[in-house]
């Protein structure tokens, strides 16, 4: 567009001419603005996302540790819930960190997905997992978060390794100390059922009597399995149920955190 500015006989902008050139400025800035807000972060533009990026290994005590590592900046390291592997974080979360300037960084447990190795559920094994991929990357000043079952082993870590910690991130955990109110069993039939369903999903992390809700989760749902990059094998749903004894929704782990 084309704006032509009318001098007057003393060269100066007439008054209509300083209206147009104010309005002209003001629309350039309001561009310039809203371009600038809509503009990836540094982050953004330089990683892959989440649903992209492939699966690396770390090798320590003779099993390998698989992992994917998302974005540039501060690290953190998501311990995952109870049989979560990669590529179950909703990649929506995962890239939402990375927009804040984190380098984001997720595993599988030993024996779990792709990782190699014997699988457990002791805690103190999953603590292992964590701190020997912490040391194969040459994290420093980590922020370390954990997700339900992953909460507790991230937990361990602060009490353990705290002076390498900045910051933790407990989601959906349980605290340490004896128990009031153990996991309900309909969670845990759930939880130890088959291969993953859109159901399955609504009913352990949505409130399923709710519209909005189910809407959410099928929208994560959707995210999560429509990823391009290849999603870790599930845990067995057998071996995981016998497992059930072992996690803190049963008081027999609290003996294991001490």
């Amino acid at each position: 567009m084309k704006n032509d500015l009318i001098q007057d006989s003393s060269g100066k902008l007439s008054s209509s001419s300083r209206r147009d050139a104010l309005r002209a400025g003001a629309a350039a800035l309001t561009a310039l603005s809203l371009s600038t807000l809509f503009l990836p972060t540094a982050a953004q533009a330089k990683s892959q996302s989440a649903s992209e990026t492939p699966t690396q290994f770390v090798e320590a005590g003779g099993r390998k540790i698989a992992y994917r590592s998302v974005g540039k900046g501060k690290p953190i390291v998501l311990a995952h819930r109870f049989r979560g592997v990669l590529g179950l974080w909703d990649p929506a979360f995962i890239d939402a960190l990375v927009s804040e300037g984190h380098q984001v960084v997720t595993f599988d447990y030993s024996g779990m997905g792709l990782s190699t190795g014997e699988k457990s559920y002791n805690p103190m094994s999953l603590l292992k997992d964590m701190k020997d991929l912490i040391d194969g990357l040459g994290l420093k000043d980590v922020v370390i978060g954990g997700w339900s079952f992953g909460a507790i082993v991230a937990e361990i870590y602060v009490a353990m390794f705290g002076a390498s910690v900045s910051h933790a991130v407990l989601i959906a955990g349980v605290p340490p100390g004896k128990l009031v109110k153990s996991g309900e069993q309909r969670f845990i039939d759930v939880g130890t059922q088959g291969l993953a369903s859109l159901e399955q999903y609504t009913e352990l992390f949505f409130e399923p009597d709710d519209a909005a809700s189910r809407a959410a989760s099928k929208l994560s749902f959707d995210r999560i399995f429509s990823a391009k990059n290849i999603r870790s094998p599930d845990v067995p749903a057998d071996w995981a149920k016998q497992q059930v004894p072992a996690t803190p929704l049963i008081p027999s782990y609290l003996p294991m955190t001490c």
